[in-house]
């Protein structure tokens, strides 16, 4: 048989555990969602560039051309 705290202890260490991975999980959701907005909103309402095929940057970054 366990002793009593040991139980005690097992207990409070699973819902610890628990309690970390449930907020781990969540936080990860939250940021891929967060992230994904900012992409949709950003490809919206970004003007393609014609030298770089449409990354979707005002000025673009990959070549530094300004789009006339």
């Amino acid at each position: 048989m366990i002793p009593k705290q040991f139980r005690v202890l097992g207990k409070g260490a699973a819902i610890v555990s628990g309690g970390f991975l449930t907020f781990n999980l969540a936080a990860t959701v939250a940021i891929g969602a967060f992230r994904s907005v900012a992409e949709r909103k950003r490809k919206k309402f970004a003007l393609p560039c014609g030298i770089c095929k449409g990354k979707g940057f005002y000025l673009c970054k990959l070549c530094n051309e300004k789009l006339q």
